[in-house]
Formats: structure tokens, C-alpha cells, sequence
């Protein structure tokens, strides 16, 4: 007696699985279950169509996608590898819809003359998501250098579940920010210029400590309200000076000065403050033992900076 599982009609494989006879058909007319043909021109199935359509149905279930689907039958792509790309895409969807739901939620509980701007911005924010735009912004700017990776996972904030309207708004401007070419042409120039300039003697990895000896200079001036302009600077800009001329294997002279006043005021850009007092916003970080955070030591390093290359400026 021949095995009835081995001659199943549409119908027939349509009970034992629980698929429609519908969705079978879609099936095997999309060439992920190639049906035998009987002598009458009808469909049928054996038990080994029955454990494929087992599994297509467990795929769709994850929303694997049917040409993926397809070269998994064919044994183009493994399993493993096709869950472990499935599983980036859902993550991915996760955090859109997280995103989509903490501004509907601080939006509902806002100001309405503030929804439409919100809600653009989202438009574009979340099609631009979908090429991974944080990931990208820091790929383009950043070199490969000592404190690179710190600087990225510090300068990339998530959402929190419940974000308040300031945190909802904040990450919309980072994420616009991050998406102006202009501000990553910008960041990018800034980050290369230095090394382009350096001699090959020169360590990378100390100018962050170097800055940091310059930064107790201007930060009491800086918190007392002094203008750049004023002669008390000169301490300041005179450490600052020597530190590129030192790094760049220059003298420090008076055109020193000129010319480094006008490459830095090209290279920089004031906006790069602005993204970590986002940051902060967003994302509150612990504190460090020194009682400063990652993010609120970034961005006083970023305003000492721009301090500093101001009194530069004034100065020579």
C-alpha cells in the first residue's frame, strides 16, 4: 500500500500543516515548493514538502524575506547565517519603532505647535536609519587613532524607553546634524588636518594629554568670564601656540601664529560643541570618579577649544 504521505493533494497538505491552500499555491508558484504532477495534471506533495513548507513558514514567521528563503532550500546559504542577519534587521526595526513611539508620546504630551517639525524631522531621520547614519558619520570623520573608539561609543546616544520631549528634540537635531554633509565634510577636515601636519616622529597618542596641560591656562580665565581678547590669555595662547609648533615641527613665530589662527578657524566648526551638549541631553551618563562624565568632558574640552582658538585669533 503505497505511504499516503508520499501523495498529499493541495488540500491534503493544507490540513496536515495548517497553511492555507492559498499560501501553498503562492508557494510553489514562487519556486520554494515545486509540486510532482499526477497524471491528470494535479499538484502533490511528499512528506519532504511537508518539512519544507514546515520551515518557510517558521521563516516568515521572523519576516525572512522569500529570496532569502529560497537560497536556504537551495542550499545557497545556511541557516545559522541567514537567523543571524535576520535577527540585525529586527533589531533595527525594534529601535525605529521605539523611536517612532517616544516621539509620538512626547509629542502627545507637548506643545502641538511643536508636532510637525517633529514629525519631519523623523521622516527624514528614520530613512536615513535604514543606512545605519550614526555609524556612518563617525566612519567618515573619525581616523583610526588611539581614543577613536571611545570617542564613538561616547558621541553615539540611544533614546531612552520613556525620553521627554527636550531628549526627543535633542536627538532629532543630533541626528540631523549628523546627516548635514556639510558638518561631516567639516568634522572630517578637522580630524585629518592635524595628521596631515604632524611630523612622523610625533605620537599620536600624547596630543590629548598635551591639550589637557593647556586646558588648567584657560578654564579659571574662562570661568571668570574673561574675553578671549584680553591680555591675560597670552599665558594660554603662547602653550597652545607651542604645542602645534612642537608637534608640527615649526617654530613658534608671529607668522606661525597667523597661519595657524587661519587654518584652525578653517577646519572648525562651532557646531561640534553643540553635538555634545545634545549628547548630553539624551543620554545622561555616569559620572567619573573626577565627578565629570564622558560626554560633560567632551564638551568642556570643546568650548575650551573653541576659547582658545579665539584668543589665538585676537592675539596674533
Amino acid at each position: 500500500m503505497q505511504d499516503q504521505t508520499q501523495n498529499l493533494s493541495i488540500g491534503q497538505l493544507a490540513r496536515r500543516s495548517g497553511v492555507s491552500v492559498k499560501t501553498i499555491r503562492f508557494y510553489s508558484d514562487a519556486g520554494l515548493l515545486p509540486p510532482q504532477r499526477s497524471s491528470a495534471g494535479h499538484r502533490r506533495y511528499d512528506s519532504t514538502d511537508q518539512t519544507r513548507l514546515t520551515l518557510i513558514r517558521n521563516l516568515r514567521s521572523l519576516d525572512v524575506g522569500l529570496d532569502m528563503i529560497g537560497e536556504i532550500l537551495a542550499g545557497a546559504t545556511d541557516l545559522q547565517q541567514c537567523l543571524r542577519a535576520q535577527e540585525q534587521v529586527l533589531q533595527l526595526r525594534l529601535l525605529t519603532v521605539r523611536r517612532q513611539l517616544a516621539v509620538c508620546r512626547a509629542s502627545a504630551q507637548d506643545d502641538p505647535e511643536h508636532h510637525a517639525d517633529r514629525l519631519q524631522a523623523l521622516n527624514r531621520i528614520e530613512a536615513a536609519e535604514r543606512d545605519h547614519l550614526l555609524d556612518r558619520f563617525w566612519d567618515t570623520v573619525l581616523p583610526h587613532s588611539d581614543g577613536s573608539d571611545q570617542m564613538r561609543r561616547s558621541g553615539t546616544p540611544e533614546l531612552p524607553p520613556e525620553p521627554t520631549a527636550a531628549q526627543v528634540d535633542a536627538w532629532l537635531e543630533l541626528t540631523e546634524l549628523a546627516a548635514d554633509p556639510d558638518f561631516r565634510d567639516t568634522v572630517r577636515r578637522n580630524a585629518n588636518w592635524f595628521s596631515q601636519h604632524t611630523t612622523r616622529a610625533f605620537d599620536m597618542g600624547s596630543w590629548p594629554h598635551r591639550l589637557a596641560q593647556i586646558f588648567p591656562l584657560a578654564e579659571p580665565l574662562i570661568a571668570d568670564g574673561v574675553d578671549p581678547g584680553d591680555k591675560r590669555t597670552a599665558p594660554a595662547v603662547a602653550a597652545l601656540a607651542g604645542a602645534y609648533a612642537a608637534a608640527f615641527g615649526r617654530d613658534d613665530t608671529p607668522e606661525f601664529r597667523r597661519w595657524l589662527s587661519e587654518e584652525l578657524k578653517r577646519v572648525t566648526d562651532p557646531r561640534a560643541a553643540r553635538w555634545w551638549q545634545l549628547v548630553t541631553v539624551i543620554q545622561p551618563p555616569p559620572v567619573q570618579s573626577d565627578g565629570m562624565s564622558l560626554h560633560q568632558e567632551h564638551h568642556r574640552g570643546a568650548q575650551t577649544i573653541a576659547w582658545l582658538h579665539a584668543a589665538l585669533h585676537l592675539q596674533s
